[in-house]
């Protein structure tokens, strides 16, 4: 996860050992808002990272999917 200078938070790689349905939804360039219903936008990336150690088993993310292109932008006609 990369940390802004402004707090915001994104997800910067997806572990080849996250099961291949949860890879599939979680992208690079997600923002990451909510952790376990705690709003972490704002928050120093230290508190940010105690609350994603607390219950790795259980964890729940709300994130703010970025929009990928599906095909690379054309230029000018």
């Amino acid at each position: 996860i990369h940390t802004t200078s402004n707090c915001q938070h994104f997800v910067s790689q997806v572990d080849t050992q996250v099961p291949t349905d949860s890879r599939l939804q979680i992208q690079p360039g997600d923002e990451v808002v909510q952790i376990n219903e705690q709003v972490v936008v704002g928050w120093p990336r230290k508190n940010m990272v105690r609350e994603l150690l607390q219950e790795p088993a259980g964890l729940s993310l709300v994130l703010k999917k970025i929009p990928i292109p599906e095909t690379p932008p054309q230029g000018p006609i």
